[in-house]
């Protein structure tokens, strides 16, 4: 009777065996998750600035910004926190392979026992020794492992992703400092301008050759100047502690930026193609390996609905003396099949939902590669933009700056009230003060063009 069914049982796991194989993770093409234009709409043909793998930053070719950026990749506490979840991932990517080997366990053990007759007490000696293992039939070990160290690769690229960002970050920091530094430097001399107007008018009305309305109207734009400085001052310790923050220093600490001397903008970088994109883009590539740890975790919940297979290994020995121990060994072997018959459809609705996993991973992916080409066009658009708005209002400013110096003409020779002197003065002064915004506004557009396009970062280690 017993060996009709275990008969029967090796009859009914048979063709599972013979069937079934080992799963393995759906194989895709990125650019057949979400197909990308074969341009950008806005790019150009440049010589690119700076190597392909030279840092993006290297291209405007100041010290102090190569200075904070180090200072940043060191101190970070984002991307100390970045490599804190990497190690994580390596981790548990090498914790899901261990099943693959034996497991191998050591059991020495003690016992003294007293009676109360006779005053007397024994010992016993014990050590046993067992060796278990899984036998990995249908690759459910090896999906697990492989699905753990693609999202290892994931957070790798996790890191990357967050280093760009941070670097990015600490650029326009620094080039709001220097803005703010000018614009602190322009108010500054604006303000020494017009209080140096303003007592001309002073004398000129003391020698009733100018009305009080005159002096009012300059004492007027020296006040607006002199309001606008506290402004301007605030927003740029506003930047300072922000990058504080970004190089993980306190809020006290001073920054070596070197506003006095101009930055130049450097050529635009080659944008390439949009397929490009999918390597470049540590985001893009996070994304992808976690469709493939999905496919994987699809793999093993398919081989879970298999029957397992698990062998062991035993021997023990115990003896009243020590000496004694190794004398007497018992050992044993075990080998079972374990075959899921009824589990209330637990392990078939986990593979619907792991395939859930892989559609949301999927779609993510997708939405990555469509964010990452839209910021590229809006980068190329914005600086395209902020590179016309520029010169602009520098064609503006020139006509400003001819527009005082009319006015003033006009008025030393009588021909034309005070108002026109500081209407026009007030409204050069303001296009100055634009204009430095601009150029800063140029800078974080290539900035962002560069964070689009996934820049180069530098090797750097624990």
């Amino acid at each position: 009777m017993k060996a009709t069914l275990i008969q029967t049982g090796a009859v009914c796991v048979a063709p599972l065996l013979i069937l079934s194989g080992c799963y393995t993770a759906a194989q895709r093409e990125s650019a057949d998750l979400q197909p990308l234009p074969a341009a950008f709409s806005g790019s150009r043909q440049a010589t690119p600035t700076v190597a392909l793998d030279a840092v993006w930053w290297s291209a405007f070719n100041r010290g102090d910004l190569d200075t904070l950026q180090a200072s940043a990749f060191t101190d970070n506490l984002d991307i100390a926190q970045a490599w804190a979840r990497l190690r994580q991932s390596e981790a548990a990517a090498l914790q899901a392979g261990a099943d693959l080997y034996p497991e191998l366990s050591l059991t020495p053990g003690y016992d003294r026992t007293w009676r109360n007759e006779g005053d007397t007490a024994s010992n016993n000696y014990a050590v046993g020794l067992g060796i278990r293992y899984d036998v990995d039939l249908w690759g459910k070990i090896r999906s697990t492992q492989n699905a753990a160290e693609a999202r290892a690769v994931a957070s790798a690229d996790d890191l990357q992703s967050t280093a760009l960002t941070i670097s990015a970050s600490v650029a326009n920091r620094w080039i709001e400092i220097i803005e703010a530094e000018r614009r602190v430097a322009l108010l500054q001399q604006q303000l020494e301008i017009n209080s140096t107007q303003l007592e001309l008018i002073e004398l000129r009305f003391r020698n009733s050759q100018a009305n009080s309305l005159d002096v009012y109207q300059q004492r007027q734009a020296v006040a607006r100047t002199r309001s606008n400085i506290p402004r301007a001052e605030a927003q740029r310790s506003a930047s300072q502690y922000a990058l504080n923050l970004l190089i993980g220093q306190a809020a006290t600490e001073l920054l070596q930026v070197d506003w006095q001397t101009t930055p130049t903008l450097p050529p635009i970088p080659n944008s390439a193609v949009p397929s490009d994109l999918l390597e470049q883009r540590p985001d893009v590539r996070a994304a992808q390996r976690r469709i493939e740890a999905a496919d994987w975790n699809v793999a093993a919940a398919k081989a879970d609905r298999l029957p397992s297979v698990s062998l062991g290994l035993s021997g023990s020995s115990g003896a009243e003396n020590f000496e004694d121990l190794f004398d007497d060994w018992l050992g044993k072997f075990t080998g079972r099949i374990v075959a899921p018959i009824m589990d209330g459809g637990r392990r078939k609705l986990e593979v619907e939902k792991q395939l859930a996993v892989v559609d949301e991973a999927v779609a993510n992916y997708r939405q990555a590669v469509l964010i990452a080409f839209k910021e590229v066009e809006d980068a190329l658009l914005l600086e395209q933009k902020v590179r016309e708005q520029l010169e602009a209002l520098r064609a503006e400013l020139g006509l400003a700056r001819q527009t005082l110096s009319a006015a003033r003409n006009r008025y030393a020779n009588g021909l034309s009230d005070y108002l026109n002197v500081t209407s026009s003065l007030l409204s050069m002064q303001n296009l100055e003060r634009d204009e430095i915004t601009q150029v800063a506004n140029l800078f974080k557009a290539r900035i962002a063009l560069h964070q689009a396009l996934g820049g180069q970062l530098p090797t750097f280690k624990l």
